[in-house]
């Protein structure tokens, strides 16, 4: 099962939020709850225009330097 690409979410002030999945975006688009964006390097994401929660899930970054590959894993 693949998963779906994700669509980053940003707040009315620019703190970064949990990202959507496209339908979502879309909903949301469509219904005047955000707006769409894109930032230097072209890159399509939605800014909020109504105050939402800023509460966050904890990520974790994880490198591992092997002897012939790097590896980098989110969880």
């Amino acid at each position: 099962m693949q998963q779906q690409p994700r669509v980053p979410v940003v707040s009315i002030d620019g703190t970064p939020l949990m990202p959507t999945t496209p339908g979502n975006a879309r909903k949301m688009l469509r219904d005047g709850l955000a707006r769409p964006r894109r930032n230097k390097l072209g890159l399509f994401y939605i800014q909020m225009i109504r105050p939402v929660g800023a509460i966050t899930q904890p990520m974790f970054l994880a490198l591992d330097q092997g002897g012939k590959y790097e590896g980098v894993a989110v969880a």
